[in-house]
Order: structure tokens, then sequence, then C-alpha cells
């Protein structure tokens, strides 16, 4: 009997680009400078249009972290199954909580989501919010942070994926020398 779980996870251990990673697509860069060059224009479209970019780049680095963070607890648990499906279509709120409720505990984790709550906080403010202020004013300094916002989640993000693809390979390595895993065929 085909057993699709086990198969799944040793073809991504033998294939390395079927395992979750993030090359950081060039458009993905395109998106983060046009964002900052949107920031220094100072109109509010462009802060605007600042917020929502930065809110799908925080998306994807979010959605990476917890399919990392899914991958090594199933190398760990081997041969027990696990299985645990990332959502598509969330609120960035959401994703949040999902990402929360769905990654191990590891360094940093409880930084990064307070800093993607308070990022949130102002997207939610320019998505939903700015037609009840009195002020226009109140965009730009909701949104004059946000750069520098993105910049904290993208480090912290780095520093993460860097720990988790660390303990992916340590986990592979340890899984192939105690030969539970047949990579020769």
């Amino acid at each position: 009997m085909v057993d699709i779980y086990h198969d799944e996870l040793r073809k991504k251990i033998e294939i390395p680009a079927l395992q979750p990673s993030f090359d950081e697509p060039g458009y993905l860069r395109e998106l983060a400078w046009e964002a900052e060059a949107a920031l220094t224009k100072g109109e509010i479209p462009d802060c605007i249009a600042a917020t929502i970019i930065y809110q799908q780049l925080i998306e994807q680095l979010l959605i990476n972290l917890t399919e990392l963070s899914i991958f090594y607890l199933q190398l760990k648990i081997y041969p027990e199954k696990i299985t645990i499906k990332v959502k598509e279509e969330i609120t960035l709120g959401q994703r949040i909580d999902e990402f929360n409720r769905l990654t191990i505990e590891f360094k940093n984790k409880s930084k990064l989501v307070g800093i993607c709550r308070e990022y949130n906080k102002v997207r939610i403010f320019v998505a939903h919010g700015i037609s009840s202020g009195n002020d226009v004013n109140v965009i730009y300094e909701k949104t004059e942070n946000i750069q520098e916002t993105y910049e904290q989640v993208f480090t912290l993000w780095y520093e993460s994926a860097k720990w988790f693809y660390i303990k992916i390979n340590e986990s592979i390595e340890t899984l192939k020398k105690n030969g539970f895993f047949n990579t020769n065929g």
C-alpha cells in the first residue's frame, strides 16, 4: 500500500527544490522598492499604496515561516504523521493568528508577532478608517514608520528562516543517518 504522506515527505528530502523556501522573486524586491519610493512622494495615495504593498510582503514572509515550521515539525516527529495546511485568502490579522498558532516556538517569534500586529493596526486604519478622521495629516502620521516596521519584520524573518533551514538540514541528516529514508531509490 502506497503511503502518500511519507512518499511526499521523502520527495521533499530528496529534492530540495520541493522544500519550503523563499528565494525572494525579483518582483517582491521591486514591490518593496516601489513602496519605499511611494512613501518618499508623501502623497496620501502613495501612503495607501505603500501600506498595501508592505502588507502583501509581510503576509508572504509569514506564510514562508509557517511552511518552514510545518516541514520542520514533520521531520522531527517522523515516522508519525501531521498534516497542517496553510490557509489561503485570509486577512493579515488572520494570517498573524494562524502563524502564531501553527508555528513552533523559536527565537523572536513573539517579537515578530507583536510587530506584525502593530503593522496590522496601521493597515486597518488605512484600509478602513481613513474616512473617519477629521484631519488628513493623521494618514501621514499613521504611515510614517511603515517602511521601518517592514524592515524589522524582514530582518526577523531572515534570522528565523535561517534558523529553520539549519534545523531542517540537521533533521534531514539525522533521519538519513538513522536509515529512515533510503534516498538511493
